[in-house]
């Protein structure tokens, strides 16, 4: 029986092993910062006239009875920073 060969599988093995161990701790610590990144609190969007509109989950559940024609031209003037928000927290938000 070839014992050297039993070693160096196991050596292998053991390589493979560290080097996954090593690839989960990355991504465990990116996942990590990713989430402590992650906005929960309401999303501040500027209004044409210099003022801040601060819209939350509840308000965007609510929608569209709720929302005055200011609140929407707001929302819709800040399209580009809502679909960037979107895109960089794919991976967070519920798809329907």
């Amino acid at each position: 029986m070839n014992t050297n060969v039993n070693n160096t599988t196991t050596t292998e093995n053991n390589v493979e092993v560290a080097a996954l161990m090593a690839k989960l701790e990355a991504l465990k610590a990116e996942n990590a910062k990713l989430k402590a990144k992650r906005q929960d609190g309401p999303v501040k969007l500027s209004t044409s006239k210099g003022g801040e509109l601060m819209l939350t989950r509840k308000d965007v559940a609510e929608w569209p009875a709720r929302h005055t024609k200011s609140m929407w031209l707001c929302i819709l003037a800040n399209a580009d920073s809502i679909r960037e928000y979107i895109t960089a927290n794919d991976a967070d938000l519920v798809k329907v």
